[in-house]
């Protein structure tokens, strides 16, 4: 009889034995699967190629900023002056006036106070946008190089 008992744990060893080996064998399968799939990429009937792009659109950013209430009409000119050159610099790179349309000039103020709520500096900001739609796509990157100078 103990040898039949003997038999019968050997045989639920292999079995448990068996069992973890298998799963083992799925879950290493799952985990190298998943990590091939994170560098591969599957692309169907596709081809790349580069096209020249028939319009352009165009943002360009300015700003100005001040530290004193004061100074808040001197910006309003200061910015209105950067944008009329911005819009000179574009008409002469070619663009015509229906392509250039110009922003709105965005004020903000920002007041920085101590621990008594007392003023003790404040900024003044105003933005503008200049935006530019176009189809002389080629004539933007010269223009561009011109702004940044």
């Amino acid at each position: 009889m103990a040898f039949l008992k003997t038999n019968q744990n050997i045989i639920v060893g292999l079995i448990v034995a068996a069992g973890i080996a298998i799963g083992g064998f799925f879950i290493s399968k799952t985990l190298y699967n998943a990590k091939v799939a994170l560098n591969t990429a599957e692309a169907k009937g596709l081809a790349e190629k580069r096209v020249q792009a028939d319009k352009a659109n165009w943002s360009i950013g300015f700003s100005v900023s001040g530290k004193s209430r004061d100074e808040i009409p001197d910006l309003y000119r200061q910015a209105e002056s950067i944008q009329e050159r911005l819009i000179s610099v574009l008409k002469e790179s070619g663009f015509t006036e229906e392509e250039v349309t110009k922003g709105i000039i965005d004020y903000s103020s920002r007041q920085y106070r101590n621990e008594d709520q007392v003023l003790t500096d404040e900024d003044h900001f105003l933005k503008g946008t200049i935006s530019v739609e176009t189809t002389k796509v080629h004539a933007v990157s010269p223009a561009l190089s011109l702004i940044h100078i």
